[in-house]
């Protein structure tokens, strides 16, 4: 109705239209009222045509329809609702005014009144999506505090859907919101208690580290992607492994900025010409979230259950954030945050818990819970021990606890160092939680319970300020000021300290070897890398699935460019395991993209470290092969001559593939082929490439012969300058195709060689007239009509276009005598291709044959293939 009034310049009466739209707005079937929202988005457009015919329509009365209908009680209403909202505000038919005084209150008031648990989420996820659409200063003053609150919100599915909308809110505010409010509310559901919490936090951890600093990404995000990397959740963990490529990629040198775009690629820019460099989604490869989501749907019924596995401690009271004289920002029994770069974060000591905080003390704990198999500690029964083992382990217990003095008191220096002033003591606060140390990549296990030493007087008191420090949290938020924040910060860090030193030694003897070797790369934080290289180890299958070291084999290229070829010692172990994963898509990929660290690599690498990989993968599946054999030029292409000539005898062995009808392998290695011609000397070509062409071209898939014939054309191009090499060629088409044909299809391949080396100038004129004229003369008369009809369309097109000059007399002759006789065939097709009429006449046939006694004709079979 408003298209055709506005094709044809009616004037339509709005008033009436909508009088009988509103007798719909409430009806009863849910079908119509989602027909209805959704025509409001092509209405509006529409109108927008013509604002003179319809005047301001969409805010008079198509936008309150969509306002009613986003809190219709039909689900699929609301997400008609949603999605026409979001139209029209990406098709900029709303203005900034009522944006902000009717869309953005509207959908605030959404987040308080909704009572269902899945109606709060839909909102929060809409009110997320729209953010980025707004201007950055208005979402700060509807969204940003909403938002903020709703971070802490009791419900775990609230704060999920928040967390997995934390990039939207990142792009969609200004620099110093995001790093005084957002991140550090980052870094509190990072620490969630619930797993699918903190598994939603990692999965948009990519454009959170889009949208910081560098120095935030090294010290902030990537400690917290390795405490997720070990988290006590397989889940977690899993989706950590999966963006731990793409996050170490961010840190690469050669980009100056990596973004993503409204598609959700991620966007690389060149630090040269600050142009785009590199553009490419990983959704392709990454598994979807509902792969993952339903595995685990049973788990989210219960509370209760395993998706409660803890990792840190932390409160969700709702606390509103209050300003202090210093700039800070401080939470309840949470952190105290400096506005902007100088950001401090109370470190909280990571906490093992079933349902609540487990008891630091030995008189906390019920003695029915001794033999408890859920608890993470153990309390031993009183029975008789072995006095050897009991000797063993009170050496190991003085051992370590020797070292928490150690660490304590190197603690208590620092702290007295950086109490001079206040923002130098937020600094090395900051710097404290995020440090680099062997112990911080691990869960933290809780105080040893069961020491019988000297020690336990220090857990003792550390226990006493932790049960001193929990009796303060349970009041009001104390004003920010320098006392309180050392008190409270100090007590936390020494907790997590201790916590720290509490662990296996294997694993942490572990870590310090690693990082003692790996001391030489500052580009990416070193325990990344060897999280990273430890995807490659099969065992990684074992506990999380074959997935890992697939995506290990993903990200390969982007972190080998990170480090660069100086630092390629630390990743050629996994490269070289990945190799030979059992999996083949592993593999597979891996092939795919061998060519690729080829070039980062440069020459020298590539032959000693790759080059005995790459002969593994051509004798490996054909799914494997594929990949390698895509990009077989440019790998040859990085090579060293010698070391690329030891290839040649090689190519063959791509023409055999496990089924024979798999003939995209054979195209594809035309194709390649065609691309090396080049990279060898003429007698190599002759020798080792033309012999191939030769099979290809009379392969039984007319795409493979189609690219066999730009390969042969290419060959015989490059040849031109040898003589003897090209006539013996000739030969040997001449051989294969015609006079050892086995089949029609290869005498008309023979025609269709003629015209790609003339049109290509392939060949010389004389040396086509002398070698490959006459045989192609011979197959005008040839029995097939699709024989003679690619003759009769070479000559007529190609070869008469020679010239005299070219071709010489005797051979011109002798062309216009076989067109002349093409003209006259008895197939209508060929015929037409050389020129003659579509209608035979009879009497000029009779008279041109009886005009030569001793020509003597074969009569033609019309064959239908």
């Amino acid at each position: 109705m408003f298209r055709a009034a506005v094709n044809n310049n009616l004037t339509l009466v709005v008033e009436e239209v909508m009088r009988n739209v509103q007798l719909i707005i409430d009806d009863n079937d849910a079908l119509v009222r989602s027909d209805l929202v959704e025509q409001i988005p092509n209405v509006a457009l529409i109108c927008l045509e013509a604002p003179h015919l319809y005047g301001d329509v969409l805010r008079s009365y198509l936008l309150g329809i969509i306002i009613k209908y986003l809190s219709d009680p039909d689900n699929q209403v609301r997400q008609m609702a949603h999605s026409a909202l979001m139209t029209i505000v990406k098709k900029g038919l709303l203005d900034n005014d009522t944006i902000e005084h009717e869309i953005c209150p509207t959908i605030e008031h959404l987040s308080y009144m909704s009572a269902e648990e899945h109606l709060r989420n839909a909102n929060i996820s809409l009110m997320c999506r729209l953010a980025p659409l707004i201007d950055s200063e208005l979402t700060e003053k509807v969204f940003l505090k909403r938002y903020l609150d709703l971070c802490e919100d009791n419900d775990m599915m609230v704060r999920r859907t928040c967390a997995t909308h934390f990039g939207e809110m990142c792009v969609a505010v200004g620099k110093e919101k995001l790093y005084s409010k957002l991140i550090p509310t980052f870094v509190d559901l990072c620490g969630d208690r619930v797993w699918g919490v903190r598994k939603a936090c990692v999965e948009v951890m990519m454009p959170v580290a889009c949208c910081s600093t560098p120095e935030h990404r090294r010290v902030l995000l990537a400690d917290i992607l390795a405490k997720h990397l070990n988290d006590d959740s397989k889940w977690v963990r899993i989706s950590a492994f999966q963006i731990l490529g793409p996050f170490i990629s961010t840190f690469a040198k050669q980009f100056a900025d990596v973004t993503y775009n409204k598609h959700g690629e991620l966007v690389y820019t060149s630090k040269l010409n600050n142009h785009l460099s590199l553009c490419y989604s990983y959704e392709g490869i990454f598994p979807t979230k509902g792969a993952i989501k339903s595995q685990i749907s049973e788990m989210e019924d219960n509370s209760k259950s395993p998706f409660y596995l803890p990792m840190m401690n932390v409160r969700h009271d709702n606390v509103k954030t209050s300003d202090s004289s210093e700039g800070f920002y401080c939470q309840k029994g949470d952190s105290c945050y400096q506005s902007q770069s100088e950001m401090k974060y109370k470190v909280k000591g990571f906490m093992r818990e079933k349902h609540k905080p487990f008891p630091l003390l030995r008189k906390d704990v019920d003695d029915t819970e001794n033999y408890n198999p859920f608890l993470y500690y153990y309390i031993p029964p009183g029975i008789p021990l072995d006095d050897e083992l009991t000797h063993a382990a009170r050496q190991s217990a003085m051992n370590r606890n020797n070292a928490k003095r150690g660490a304590i008191n190197s603690f208590q220096m620092r702290r007295s160092s950086y109490k001079l002033n206040a923002q130098y003591k937020a600094k090395l606060r900051y710097q404290s939680k995020f440090e680099d140390n062997c112990c911080s990549e691990i869960p933290i296990s809780i105080v040893n319970l069961n020491d019988e030493d000297d020690s336990n007087t220090d857990v003792d008191k550390l226990d006493d300020q932790k049960e001193e420090k929990d009796d303060d949290d349970d009041g009001d938020c104390a004003p920010s000021s320098q006392d309180t924040t050392d008190s409270d910060g100090t007590q936390d860090f020494e907790i997590y300290l201790m916590n720290s030193m509490d662990k296996s030694d294997e694993s942490c003897n572990l870590s310090k070897n690693l990082d003692a070797k790996d001391n030489g790369q500052e580009i990416v934080p070193q325990k990344l890398i060897n999280y990273y290289v430890s995807m490659a180890d099969p065992e990684q299958c074992v506990d999380m699935g074959a997935e890992i070291p697939h995506h290990c084999a993903f990200s390969f290229p982007a972190v080998t460019l990170t480090l660069g070829t100086e630092n390629w010692h630390y990743l050629k172990k996994a490269y070289q395991s990945l190799s030979s994963a059992k999996h083949w898509k592993v593999r597979h990929t891996l092939a795919s993209s061998i060519h690729e660290i080829a070039m980062i690599l440069g020459e020298e690498l590539t032959a000693t470290d790759l080059v005995p990989i790459y002969d593994g993968f051509i004798k490996d599946l054909d799914e494997v092969r594929i990949g390698v054999l895509k990009h077989l030029a440019t790998f040859l292409k990085i090579l060293k001559p010698a070391d690329r000539c030891q290839y040649l005898p090689r190519l063959s062995d791509f023409l055999a593939t496990d089924n024979e009808w798999n003939w995209r392998f054979r195209e594809e290695l035309a194709t390649q082929l065609l691309e090396i011609v080049s990279l060898f000397n003429p007698n190599d070509v002759a020798q080792s490439i033309a012999p191939l062409s030769f099979q290809l071209l009379v392969d039984k898939v007319a795409a493979v012969r189609t690219v066999a014939l730009e390969l042969i054309t290419r060959i015989m191009c490059y040849l031109s300058t040898e003589d003897a090499l090209v006539t013996s060629l000739i030969h040997e088409l001449r051989d294969t195709l015609v006079l050892n044909a086995k089949r029609w299809i290869h005498r008309q391949i023979y025609a269709l060689v003629c015209s790609h080396l003339i049109r290509n100038n392939a060949i010389a004129g004389s040396k086509f007239s002398k070698e490959m004229l006459p045989c192609l003369i011979s197959l005008s008369v040839d029995k097939v009509p699709n024989v003679r009809l690619a003759v009769a369309r070479t000559i007529a097109t190609d070869v008469i276009g020679m010239g005299l000059d070219t071709l010489g007399m005797e051979a011109m002759e002798e062309v216009e005598r076989t067109l002349a006789k093409l003209r006259l065939d008895g197939d209508r097709d060929v015929r037409m291709f050389a020129g003659g009429e579509e209608q035979l006449d009879v009497v000029a046939v009779l008279a041109y044959y009886s005009s030569d006694e001793n020509n003597q004709v074969e009569q033609a079979k019309n064959i239908l293939f």
